[in-house]
């Protein structure tokens, strides 16, 4: 099954989501295109939503995937990004981000924000919505959907700014946090805390971490991360609902490399940021081409753009503790005992977590 856009017009942003149905209370799960139809330098750039009703069909020839187009919805600027929220649809239109509702034939808005300039990416978790944009960085918001009032919330933003390519969230058990990457290759990690005095009453997004990644992420996809083995072990149900609930984010960049960032424990992260530490300073460096790692790792700037705050260098780089895994016995026990534990401990840690995230 195929479908042909109109010539000139560019898909800016597809995704799979759930669409309450008003008239009859029912979910339908859809395909949603946002388009941009590029009108030159002496006309306004359009766009087009256009939802895909996609189904399993059997015919003559076996079974093939079918799809209908169900409605069409023309806007004055691009769409460039969408989500689903609460059986709603989200759409970036130009400098505007509406919700929309849908009857199952034609999208009716309920509410809107205004944008800065040019969103380039949205994630929704429940009812929390990100944003990037292309300038003025990541963007905190809140849909508030009682029989009421229909009404979207901006809850914090990033006041430094920053040309955001990708973001998603970052789920550790009851922690919410929210990941961001620039043009330049940087990867930052954001957390919406009111209570902190930094956050200005809750207005700004704290950075909790900044790291450079080597090449622009250009997408993120979130997933849930395996169960840790708990045998012989007494876990409360508590402490289970919390190492299930763990979203790792697998992503790419524009060279072609594939990364994964994983939450972890604490106690493990605490003792395998002593080993890096050692690492960094005893090992020769062999799978970051003789840089050193941890300076490699600092965010990076262009030329004539201002340099963010400092952020707190917390991340693991798994790079770095692979190395690890290759060195010799000996080198491995002094090491270990370097950063405060026993090679089969350390060892562990690092087997640990590459179980966790053998998602293929």
């Amino acid at each position: 099954w195929q479908y042909t856009v109109e010539p000139g017009e560019h898909v800016q942003s597809i995704r799979n989501v759930q669409l309450r149905n008003t008239m009859t209370g029912a979910l339908q799960s859809m395909l949603v295109v946002g388009t941009a139809l590029p009108g030159g330098e002496d006309a306004p750039c359009r766009g087009r939503v256009l939802i895909f009703e996609v189904v399993w069909q059997m015919t003559d020839r076996g079974t093939r995937w079918q799809g209908q187009l169900v409605c069409v919805r023309e806007s004055k600027m691009a769409c460039t990004a969408l989500e689903g929220v609460g059986g709603h649809l989200a759409v970036a239109i130009g400098t505007k981000l509406i919700v929309h509702s849908w009857d199952g034939q034609q999208l009716t808005p309920v509410a809107f924000f205004d944008t800065p300039l040019h969103t380039v990416t949205m994630n929704v978790v429940k009812n929390f919505i990100l944003l990037g944009d292309i300038q003025k960085g990541a963007f905190f918001f809140r849909w508030k959907d009682t029989p009421n009032e229909k009404n979207l919330v901006q809850m914090a933003k990033d006041f430094e700014g920053m040309e955001i390519l990708a973001t998603e969230f970052l789920v550790d058990g009851s922690t919410l946090s929210m990941l961001a990457t620039d043009m330049t290759g940087n990867a930052y990690i954001f957390s919406y805390d009111p209570k902190s005095l930094e956050s200005w009453k809750g207005a700004k997004l704290l950075t909790k971490g900044a790291f450079h990644v080597g090449s622009p992420v250009h997408r993120m996809v979130r997933f849930r991360l395996k169960a840790p083995a708990t045998a012989g072990q007494t876990v409360s149900p508590a402490e289970q609902k919390a190492m299930a609930n763990k979203h790792a984010v697998f992503f790419g960049t524009l060279d072609g490399s594939l990364g994964i960032l994983v939450p972890i424990e604490e106690a493990t992260h605490a003792s395998l940021q002593s080993l890096q530490r050692y690492l960094t300073y005893a090992s020769p460096h062999a799978a970051l081409a003789g840089l050193n790692a941890r300076t490699h790792r600092h965010p990076k700037t262009t030329e004539g753009r201002p340099m963010r705050q400092p952020a707190p260098h917390s991340l693991l780089d798994g790079g770095l503790l692979a190395v690890y895994e290759h060195m010799p016995w000996k080198a491995q026990a002094k090491a270990a005992k370097e950063a405060g534990m026993t090679r089969d401990v350390a060892l562990g840690h690092l087997h640990q977590l590459s179980a966790r995230t053998a998602f293929m």
